[in-house]
């Protein structure tokens, strides 16, 4: 694995979790993380109103929610104080049995329960990408994820997680689905380029 000098996705995630409880907005039924740019310090969620406009913050990611209440707005600012942690994980560890399919551009893995989900999404398209896109281009980076929770919360048990890939754009930029037996649940965006 690769040592991270920015914040993962995966822990933007976790704290959005987190700030949603501490708001009291309701079970997460959904979301969609779009990332702007890395960020390198700390960071402090906000929850925007209706007319909340995220142009008025220095914002390196945005959350689309939706929860059993209702639809809401959150983003992420760097800040030198604030909630978010930079944790660390094993990718390679949490993808080592994962079987890869060139005919379908395709990533199996069966996984059990919902822990570290986001996680395993992400390090298992990380590992597609490099099997379907080999290069000497630079490294992956996820800039998008959008994941039906309601769905994935749904599944407790053994379960089939494939991610396959759906569209190239040249040799930078991606798009894989993610499905959980079979069902559609999200999708992921990489790209070759920095946020």
């Amino acid at each position: 694995m690769d040592k991270r000098d920015y914040v993962h996705a995966t822990s933007m995630i976790e704290q959005l979790f987190k700030a949603s409880v501490f708001w009291r907005l309701g079970s997460i039924r959904s979301y969609e993380l779009k990332i702007h740019r890395p960020l390198y310090s700390q960071g402090k969620y906000l929850l925007l109103n209706e007319s909340g406009d995220e142009s008025k913050h220095d914002v390196v990611a945005s959350f689309n929610v939706t929860t059993d209440k209702e639809e809401y707005k959150i983003v992420l600012i760097s800040t030198d104080q604030g909630e978010l942690i930079r944790k660390e994980y094993d990718e390679n560890g949490l993808v080592a049995k994962a079987n890869y399919d060139p005919a379908s551009r395709s990533i199996r893995l069966p996984v059990s329960g919902i822990k570290q989900f986001a996680n395993i999404v992400i390090s298992l398209n990380k590992a597609l990408l490099s099997n379907a896109c080999p290069g000497k281009n630079g490294k992956w980076y996820c800039r998008r994820i959008k994941l039906d929770w309601s769905v994935v919360e749904g599944r407790l048990g053994v379960a089939e997680l494939v991610l396959q890939l759906s569209k190239m754009l040249g040799d930078h930029d991606s798009k894989s689905n993610v499905m959980l037996d079979e069902i559609n649940v999200g999708w992921v965006y990489f790209s070759r380029r920095k946020p």
